[in-house]
């Protein structure tokens, strides 16, 4: 057991079992509620996103990857492509992500 000064971290709220979850409502190609559901739940996921669900992150990203290049669903590429830019900024350290955007002005 940890001594009490110690802070120990808090478990990880995204599961491999909630990944699992969404890669199924992902790839409902006739379901396009599923898709964007699961689209819209990569968003809610990752901008909660902690260090503990960092790992978790990677497979999410190849999820709303996949998801951002749907080609029927509007909605479901918006919410895939948000959730990409919050992945995409959040699994960088603040130094690495402000130079990447000077350097994009």
């Amino acid at each position: 057991m940890a001594p009490k000064q110690c802070k120990l971290p808090t478990a990880s709220a995204i599961t491999p079992e909630l990944v699992a979850s969404i890669k199924e409502g992902s790839l409902k190609k006739k379901d396009e509620a599923a898709r964007q559901a699961a689209a819209e739940k990569i968003l809610e996921l990752v901008s909660s996103a902690t260090v503990a669900e960092e790992p978790m992150l990677v497979e999410l990203l190849g999820i709303a990857i996949t998801l951002a290049g749907d080609n029927k669903s509007k909605g479901t590429r918006e919410a895939a492509d948000k959730a990409g830019g919050v992945l995409r900024t959040s699994t960088r350290p603040p130094d690495i992500s402000r130079r990447i955007e000077s350097a994009r002005l």
